[in-house]
Order: C-alpha cells, then structure tokens, then sequence
C-alpha cells in the first residue's frame, strides 16, 4: 500500500470518528524509539521498539490508529522482519495492519487501524508498543533511526499530538572491541633485511661444520 493510500486511510477513519462519535480531543503523548542496544557489530541483530506513552491507564486516551515512516542509513543496517504489538488488535486480530520497507529505501512505513476503539480506552496501559522492527547490522558505521512521520489517533477519532518525538542511533563495529584485528605477520611478511641476516646465519653454521669436518679428517 502507497503512502498515499495509507494517509487516505488514515484521514478517512479520523474524519468518520468524528462525524459518528462527536469531535475529537487533541490529547499530548509521547512516541519514542527504543533499540535494544546502541552499540553492536557487524552481523549482528537489532531489535527497535517503537512506542507511545503518557496515555491514560485503563482510560482514554488510548491509541486506535498510527501511520509511521522511520528512516535509517540501510548502508548500515538492513531491515529485517516487523512485529505489530498486541495493544490495538487486543491479541486477537481486531486490527488492519500494513509495512512497506520497499517503496523507499531506507524508510520503513507502517501502519494500523483497529477494529475495537470502543474498548481500547479500558483496556489499553499508559505506555505501549506500537511495533518491534528487528534489523541485521551489514556495515560499519553510526545511524539514525528517526521517525520522518508520526500520525496517532485516540478512539474516537481525535489526533494524538505528541508533545515529544524522539529518535535514536546505531553504532556499528568491525568487531568487538571496534578495532580491527591485525593479523601478527609471518615469515613471508619479514622485512627483507632480516630475511637476509637469517639467511647470513645460516650459510656461516653451514660453513663452520664444513671447516670442522675437514679438521678431524
């Protein structure tokens, strides 16, 4: 599903709220983005929580309804799987979800629209997660993961205006310690100069037992 698509759908379920339920209220909350670990290495997984907080607990207002596109450095890390949470569909499946990590890359857009707002305001905590995206670390290097859009609505149809959106980063390392690893070198890899001095060593062994032979002849 386009963005296009997906904002129609997302306005189109507002506006029916509305008009059937009443006006909506603009309520502040906070959307977040919490990775596992801000620090991993190359093959690694991440796993990103995407959540919403300062909600009413067991009370309005409640999330029914979100449009999100995140954005990160796909040179860094590659999107792997999405997992929807439980707080809009009630566990059971009340809920129409979408992702699209294709369209654009870099950019993972998702959203869901739930079939059980009548309910969500008593049964819903004041923080959730919207979604978990897992990604693969394929390089090295330091990336955002930022939302570029946020769009939330409360069971009635009214907007969710978040009064804080934050983002967060990835550091990928070659290896552990994030220093890469040099290997200690070989024989072939001797500077020529001592290769020649060993080499002088041995043609002088090879001369003394020469010499000695020839004195107990």
């Amino acid at each position: 599903m386009n963005n296009l698509m997906r904002h129609t759908l997302f306005v189109g379920f507002a506006a029916g709220a509305m008009i059937s339920l009443g006006a909506g209220r603009a309520e502040a909350v906070t959307f977040g983005i919490q990775p596992s670990s801000p620090n991993l290495t190359v093959g690694d997984s991440l796993s990103v929580d995407l959540t919403v907080s300062d909600l009413g607990d067991l009370s309005a207002p409640s999330v029914s309804v979100f449009d999100l596109d995140i954005a990160f450095d796909n040179s860094i890390l590659n999107f792997d799987t999405l997992t929807f949470g439980n707080a809009l569909d009630l566990g059971i499946g009340f809920s129409f979800q979408g992702v699209d990590a294709v369209s654009t890359p870099g950019t993972v857009s998702l959203f869901e629209v739930s079939f059980a707002s009548p309910l969500l305001d008593s049964l819903q905590p004041g923080s959730i997660t919207l979604a978990t995206l897992m990604f693969d670390a394929v390089g090295v290097g330091t990336t955002s993961i930022n939302p570029t859009m946020v769009l939330l609505g409360d069971a009635i149809g009214g907007p969710l205006t978040p009064s804080s959106v934050s983002g967060a980063s990835a550091t990928v390392l070659s290896d552990a310690s994030g220093v890469e690893s040099v290997p200690f070198p070989g024989f072939a890899f001797l500077p020529s100069s001592l290769i020649a001095i060993f080499g002088g060593l041995g043609l002088k062994r090879k001369a003394s037992k020469l010499e000695m032979n020839r004195s107990k002849a």
